[in-house]
């Protein structure tokens, strides 16, 4: 599967050679995929209320539950389409900044994706 390459350090869509980028590796669409689905607010997208991970409500909240989060966004992760094991999913929070910190590995048909972080936050 062909899909649109997503800039890390932005998380836009960027240009390469007047086109938009491609990511056509499997185990980098996934990483992609579990990457952007793990940076959604459960609520912010307008055809499904309940997609996403609830940040506000249970995540980056005071004195977190970091034992908790980690058994949420490990069931999350798995609750994606494509994806058979999740074999790392490490938390940490930053709370001054208010930045989750997410280390996943998972399984996927094609292969291991290989450890990746994720990190979502809140605005001051």
């Amino acid at each position: 599967m062909v899909d649109f390459a997503i800039d890390p350090e932005t998380g836009d869509h960027y240009i390469e050679g007047g086109q938009i980028a491609e990511v056509s590796d499997p185990i980098e669409e996934s990483k992609q995929r579990i990457s952007t689905a793990c940076q959604t607010h459960r609520g912010e997208w307008l055809y499904d209320n309940e997609h996403g991970l609830p940040f506000r409500e249970e995540i980056l909240v005071k004195n977190p539950n970091l034992s908790a989060i980690s058994s949420r966004v490990r069931a999350f992760i798995l609750s994606l389409e494509g994806v058979i094991g999740v074999t790392e999913c490490t938390v940490t929070f930053n709370a001054p900044a208010r930045k989750l910190t997410i280390r996943v590995n998972a399984e996927v048909p094609e292969g291991i994706t290989g450890p990746f972080l994720i990190t979502v936050g809140l605005a001051p």
